[in-house]
């Protein structure tokens, strides 16, 4: 995921489509993981992992447009 998010700041001046496929691929391929019972905990830890980063990029955007 660490890889993911340098690609994503690194190549997201490449345009808005790019910016939205790098944000919900990771989520697209956590659910389709949970479909089959081998893969059922990488698609969970995926989609943990996305969670959390949501959760790093959201917090000081939202500090950020309060004006904290």
């Amino acid at each position: 995921m660490l890889i993911a998010l340098v690609l994503f700041f690194s190549l997201a001046n490449l345009g808005t489509a790019f910016s939205i496929g790098a944000l919900v691929l990771p989520l697209i391929l956590g659910a389709v993981l949970l479909i089959w019972a081998k893969t059922r905990g990488i698609g969970v830890g995926v989609l943990i992992i996305s969670a959390a980063a949501w959760l790093v990029v959201i917090g000081p955007c939202l500090g950020l447009l309060n004006g904290l």
